[in-house]
């Protein structure tokens, strides 16, 4: 009895489909429309599901009488199995369809719109009720499990809210300070560097992440702009005597 149960509660609900759908890194940010392409298996436009071919009807199991079950005997005990000869359905089908070979669904190709939510991190997951494959019985559909493949960025890197990004900076311009162009999600801004940053040091631009919530503007992470200083490998002879004459300076 509890395989039956179990078997039953299988054929109820129909199976999800699984696909997975890649983003830039800018689209996960924004949450864009994006239409899906996936095959799902529906009831056979054939046979309307009763698995037979046009014209016929199922027969009643001639083994369980259409029970859907049988009695094993084992000396004194007796134990109610599922019928092997109709799989515990009762009936069988002497003329399948010849469409859908006597499943009763078939696969088609479908299309769904789905909301992309704002901010999604590679690896999650939506789950869309109903938009799944029909039960064996034809009454039930299972889900469309969406699953986020989010393809890395050159310039941005994700940090859970934060968004980082690196900045390299000239000799003169982590000493003497200066006002650089930095990207951001939301277009190009000026960054002040102030005189004297070093190798290692951070600007940070608060509320400039990615949103916490998909219905909120205002909870966002913030941006860290990693700064690093590069140092020439060739001078010419200007530069070199001003680097000689920094030298004597010091």
């Amino acid at each position: 009895k509890p395989q039956e149960e179990i078997k039953k509660k299988k054929s109820v609900r129909g199976a999800d489909v699984f696909v997975t759908l890649e983003l830039d890194f800018l689209e996960s940010i924004v949450g864009p429309v994006k239409e899906l392409s996936f095959k799902v298996s529906g009831i056979c436009d054939t046979c309307h599901g009763t698995k037979c071919r046009p014209g016929s009807t199922p027969s009643r199991c001639g083994s369980c009488g259409g029970r859907g079950t049988n009695f094993l005997h084992q000396g004194k005990m007796s134990m109610q199995v599922g019928c092997r000869e109709c799989s515990g359905v009762g009936v069988t089908i002497k003329n399948p369809c010849v469409v859908c070979r006597g499943i009763g669904t078939s696969q088609r190709l479908a299309r769904e719109q789905i909301s992309v939510p704002r901010g999604v991190e590679h690896g999650q997951s939506l789950r869309i009720t109903g938009k799944g494959n029909v039960s064996e019985t034809g009454t039930h559909k299972g889900d469309l499990v969406v699953r986020f493949s989010v393809r890395p960025d050159k310039y941005f890197r994700r940090s859970n809210f934060d968004v980082i990004t690196d900045l390299k900076l000239a000799p003169w311009q982590a000493v003497l300070g200066d006002e650089v162009e930095v990207k951001t999600l939301t277009g190009v801004r000026k960054v002040l560097v102030l005189p004297g940053t070093g190798v290692g040091s951070k600007i940070k631009l608060p509320g400039e992440g990615i949103y916490k919530s998909s219905l909120s503007d205002r909870d966002r992470g913030d941006h860290f702009i990693n700064l690093s200083v590069v140092l020439p490998m060739k001078l010419s002879p200007e530069e070199k005597r001003i680097f000689e004459r920094l030298r004597q300076l010091d």
